[in-house]
């Protein structure tokens, strides 16, 4: 282990933003939005322009995090699972608060859906692997809360890769659903020969891919000579979920339980 509120690990810290900082000739009134594995690595703003810092803690560590800076002291707050466990940290390191509360000037709070989008968004545009405290930033601009720095030279620092090869599945599993580009419902067909076929039928005519299907007979109130079929499909974007659930109800095949796309915009990499 190491401990995270030595001078020694804050001081690598504050050489590692302020050389971001001058690499990306940030000017006051520019955006660095950062996050750290650990809250106690707030710390590492060194000289960043006033005015121009910004965190971001997961939703399920506690929104009473968020209020830490205004307490004027530390504060322990009760830990959750969260993607991004290595910011749950229910104690901010002493000297790490007394230098954080003076620099930081907003703290954004983000959803378990919205860090798993920002893990798929690295692995494709950037062909990178984070942990979800790295991801972070990212989940802040994507949900949308940070309107005010559009157009602005905006640093985001993706520091921590300590994510266990299962987890970064589960993660980008969950961001291809909140992006709209795998989705699930339920849906009543008839229990015949041909009943299914149609189903996928339907399903490969809206252009949409069948990942897995499942039957229930026993705990359906549907009628007897029907079954219920929970089918995973994949698709392009939460547009084309909308053009699917159009189509399987033109042909009839009435839909009982379907998942909602988030929505998050797509940004665009060069």
């Amino acid at each position: 282990g190491f401990d995270s509120d030595a001078p020694s690990f804050i001081e690598g810290f504050g050489w590692f933003s302020n050389s971001g900082v001058d690499n990306y000739m940030l000017n006051p009134g520019e955006g660095v939005f950062i996050s750290l594995p650990s809250a106690a690595k707030l710390t590492f703003v060194g000289e960043v322009p006033q005015g121009a810092l910004s965190t971001a803690i997961p939703t399920g560590f506690s929104i009473r995090a968020s209020q830490v800076p205004q307490a004027g002291k530390v504060t322990t707050v009760q830990a959750k699972p969260t993607l991004a466990d290595g910011l749950a940290v229910p104690t901010i390191g002493a000297r790490s608060f007394d230098i954080a509360r003076t620099r930081v000037d907003r703290v954004v709070t983000v959803s378990e859906e919205h860090l798993a989008l920002a893990i798929l968004r690295i692995v494709e545009g950037e062909k990178g692997v984070v942990e979800g405290a790295g991801a972070a930033p990212l989940a802040a601009f994507l949900s949308g809360q940070l309107s005010e720095l559009r157009g602005k030279r905006v640093a985001l620092l993706h520091c921590g890769g300590n994510i266990d090869p299962t987890v970064l599945g589960r993660a980008i599993g969950r961001g291809l659903v909140v992006d709209g580009r795998m989705t699930q419902f339920t849906a009543i067909i008839a229990d015949r020969p041909g009943g299914l076929a149609e189903l996928t039928a339907a399903v490969a005519a809206g252009g949409a891919c069948v990942k897995q299907i499942e039957h229930e007979r026993a705990f359906t109130s549907a009628d007897i000579s029907t079954v219920q079929v929970l089918c995973t499909v994949e698709t392009r974007d939460a547009a084309h979920v909308e053009e699917l659930h159009g189509l399987l109800q033109g042909r009839g095949i009435r839909v009982i339980a379907r998942t909602q796309p988030g929505a998050c915009p797509m940004p665009k990499y060069t």
